[in-house]
């Protein structure tokens, strides 16, 4: 037993800074400001149970019964809208 404490401990050592190499999100990460910023805002519509944007480009009119509703031209491919109740948001 006394044989196998150093050759753990020597085991341990030699890996452990293995384990903490850097990886692909290792480093300092900056963000562009002027790129995440929208420059406009959509103005949504939730009205006899149609969620629609006017203001989208271009606009997105769906139904708003907790379903998956294909949209195109924007960069997700299905928009799903439930109504709650008259209080949540």
């Amino acid at each position: 037993m006394k044989n196998r404490l150093p050759a753990w401990f020597l085991v341990s050592f030699v890996s452990s800074p293995a384990l903490m190499a850097q990886n692909g999100f290792s480093g300092t990460w900056k963000v562009d400001y002027e790129a995440a910023v929208p420059t406009k805002v959509n103005v949504w519509y939730l009205k006899d149970g149609l969620y629609r944007c006017t203001s989208c480009s271009p606009p997105i009119s769906v139904n708003a019964d907790g379903q998956d509703q294909p949209v195109k031209g924007q960069p997700y491919d299905t928009i799903t809208v439930r109504i709650v109740d008259d209080q949540t948001r």
